[in-house]
Formats: structure tokens, C-alpha cells, sequence
């Protein structure tokens, strides 16, 4: 009997990649990934499965550049909105953004903590009333397709077996090669400042997840990592920052918040400080100015 070996990508990444592009094709949809702590991010700083990190739908992409309002508003919508949604349940629904586009939201948690959020869209739903679409937006929503929900529940269990795989090969990517003692202690500290750095952490919540006392937690960390708790603390939120300063739809606003800063001024701040340069000057020089802008404030005045 004649065995013959088929030729498929053998680099995991790639691989991701393939099947991502598979499910657009098949499905009609354009995938993009909220990556909810960097985890997808490799040691040279660039993103593992760009360009999905980003939303590149034309629908979605529609008067951005052009109108801050529109950026913000639609941030406002697919990053606070839908997210804060997909945070209190872990089943994937759809979700109509201000412009009237349907996405596939598939939220993927572990331990109840919300790691990758797959976008898939857009299109239209049979039930649409078209007369509550913005004006200015009515001509590209009439050229979306036209979605029914056997095939987009279809999908929704394929993305959350993909984001299931995703979660593996980011934690393998992450893990260490020894097993020792101090080893399983720094991973399972990283783990946790990780997971919760967008909260406000102290030392006794450290202290409480390893079960340990605060003062055995304080010297544990120090001799650990040779730094002081508040000190890891802070060099692991400038960390994330600059890994969500390359996404250019995140505002500093927005940045601030999901890494734990009290607001965009104290995050700038601090970052000037430990980094040597505004993040301002770190986005401009580490994103092409063509692919997108930081976000506006407020809603678009026209719709």
C-alpha cells in the first residue's frame, strides 16, 4: 500500500494562521482576535497571528481615519461594550455595533478569566430593519451578506476549538524548561499579575493566591525577581502597554485602563519615566502611520 505525506505548514504560528484563513474563506467573515493580555506577543515584540490582531473589515474600517469620533465610537462599542458582555458569560452571541453590522463574538476563558475574544463579521440577519441604519453607512451595510444562524453556530463551536488550541500554544510558548520549585513559583506569579494587571493588585491578594503571609510573599517576590512587588508590578504594566501601543486602534485612554493605571496622564507619566520617551513617540515610531490612528473622544456628531 502506497502512503503519501500531504504538505502543511509544520511552524505552529503558520499553521494558526492557515486555519484562520480558512475559516474566513469558508465562512465569509473576517476574523480578528482581542488578545486580552498580550499572551500572543513573541519575545521579539511582535504579534504572533498579525494581521488578525486588528479589525479589517472595509465595514469596520468605514470614516476611522477620518473622523476621531467614529474611531472612538467605535471602540466604545466592540472593546467596552461587548467585552464587559463577553466578561460575565463564557457562550459566544452576536452583537449589532452602532452602525448596524452583526458580529460573531466567541469569548474564550480559563478559570473564568477572559483571554482571546474572536471577532467574526460582518454581515446582515434576515430580522434587520434597514431604516435604523446611519446614513452614512447605508450603502456598504446593503452590500454585507446576509447570515443565518445554523451556520454562524457553525462557526461559533469551531472558534471556540480554535481559541481552546490558542490558549495551549500560547501557554506552552510561555512556559519554562525547568520545573524546579522557584521556577513554578515565578511562572505562577507572572500568571497572576498577567491576569490580573487591569485591577488594582496588592501585595495581600499575591499573598492570598499562594497562600502564604505578606511578608513571606514581599521577600519571596524580592528574592525571586530581585525587585520590589510594587516594582514588578509597575515593570509588568508598562510591559502590556507597550504591547497594546501597536495596536493603533487603542487610545492612551483606553490602555491606561486595561493595564491598571489610574488614568492616561499617570500612565504617561510613568511611562516617560521608566521608558525614557512619551508612548506617543513609541507608537509613531513603531507603527506605520497609514494603518490607523489613536482613538478620538466622543460619538461621530452625524449619526
Amino acid at each position: 500500500m502506497y502512503f503519501k505525506n500531504l504538505s502543511i505548514p509544520q511552524k505552529k504560528p503558520v499553521l494558526l494562521s492557515e486555519a484562520l484563513r480558512f475559516l474566513e474563506e469558508r465562512f465569509g467573515v473576517v476574523i480578528t482576535i482581542h488578545d486580552c493580555f498580550g499572551k500572543l506577543t513573541g519575545p521579539d515584540g511582535e504579534q504572533v497571528l498579525d494581521p488578525y490582531m486588528i479589525h479589517r473589515h472595509p465595514f469596520c474600517r468605514h470614516r476611522r481615519k477620518e473622523s476621531s469620533a467614529c474611531n472612538a465610537a467605535c471602540i466604545k462599542d466592540c472593546l467596552f461594550h461587548a467585552e464587559s458582555y463577553a466578561r460575565k458569560q463564557n457562550l459566544p452571541f452576536l452583537h449589532q455595533c452602532w452602525k448596524g453590522g452583526w458580529e460573531l463574538i466567541v469569548p474564550i476563558q480559563q478559570n473564568g478569566v477572559l483571554e482571546f475574544l474572536f471577532y467574526a463579521g460582518v454581515f446582515r440577519l434576515k430580522s434587520d430593519k434597514p431604516s435604523a441604519i446611519p446614513e452614512s453607512v447605508k450603502s456598504l451595510y446593503r452590500s454585507l451578506p446576509i447570515r443565518d444562524q445554523a451556520e454562524l453556530e457553525k462557526l461559533a463551536c469551531l472558534l471556540t476549538g480554535f481559541g481552546l488550541s490558542l490558549f495551549q500554544y500560547s501557554s506552552e510558548k510561555r512556559a519554562e524548561p525547568e520545573y524546579d520549585r522557584h521556577t513554578i513559583l515565578r511562572q505562577k506569579i507572572r500568571n497572576y499579575l498577567s491576569n490580573h494587571i487591569h485591577e488594582s493588585i496588592r501585595l495581600k491578594d499575591l499573598a492570598a493566591e499562594l497562600c502564604l503571609s505578606e511578608t513571606r510573599t514581599s521577600h519571596l517576590v524580592k528574592r525571586l525577581f530581585s525587585v520590589p512587588f510594587q516594582s514588578m508590578v509597575a515593570e509588568e504594566r508598562i510591559n502590556q502597554a507597550l504591547n497594546l501601543l501597536r495596536n493603533p486602534e487603542l487610545s492612551l485612554k483606553v490602555i491606561a485602563e486595561k493595564t491598571g493605571f489610574q488614568n492616561e496622564y499617570y500612565f504617561s507619566r510613568v511611562f516617560r519615566s521608566r521608558c525614557g520617551f512619551p508612548p506617543g513617540r513609541f507608537r509613531k515610531e513603531r507603527i506605520d502611520p497609514d494603518s490607523g490612528s489613536a482613538a478620538g473622544q466622543g460619538r461621530d456628531p452625524s449619526v
